[in-house]
């Protein structure tokens, strides 16, 4: 099972920032992420044409607030539209929520346990969503928070059923997993 994990964290790495958030990411699969601070959320692309968007509208204007309330046990996604390009016309993805189909409008609250899938099959893309109570981010994967910290962490898990990768991979993944971004590619 392969994973995929993004970190949000105010202060990492011995890196503080009072005015925005770093992104970490860890991966070893093709995921994009970016940071869209004019809209005030984050948003997950995926090579399996969907787009996702985490917005905390209700949420004070600075990425700090937004990061802390993220944490604190809930957050809003929204599906956004995607062009295909097989069928030339702009199209949704179909969301599954805990393996439910939900609208496609609007936006729905995701607690701590709560699985999102974007997908045309509710077996395809997922992310898991765990609330902040749990451990310090960490470069080594862990499965699943383990400890209560002031500076909490929201994580999301993407998993597929595919072979392990082989030993380049896993040397590439974990690189990755020492790089931070700065929201903008």
């Amino acid at each position: 099972t392969r994973s995929i994990r993004l970190i949000f964290s105010e202060k990492e790495a011995g890196i503080v920032d009072d005015l925005r958030p770093y992104l970490f990411w860890s991966s070893d699969s093709c995921v994009h992420v970016r940071f869209l601070e004019e809209k005030k959320c984050f948003s997950i692309g995926s090579d399996r044409a969907c787009d996702v968007s985490l917005p905390a509208p209700h949420l004070a204007a600075n990425h700090a607030t937004i990061v802390r309330n993220i944490c604190r046990g809930s957050i809003q996604f929204s599906i956004k539209p995607i062009f295909s390009r097989h069928v030339g016309v702009i199209l949704r993805a179909h969301v599954f929520v805990n393996g439910i189909q939900v609208s496609k409008k609007g936006t729905r609250t995701l607690t701590s346990g709560d699985i999102l899938t974007v997908s045309k099959d509710p077996q395809a893309v997922k992310f898991r969503f765990n609330s902040g109570d749990g451990a310090r981010a960490r470069t080594a994967a862990s499965s699943s928070p383990k400890s209560s910290s002031a500076r909490n962490i929201s994580q999301f898990s993407q998993t597929q059923d595919t072979p392990s990768p082989d030993a380049n991979a896993a040397t590439k993944a974990t690189t990755q997993k020492q790089q931070v971004f700065f929201f903008k590619q």
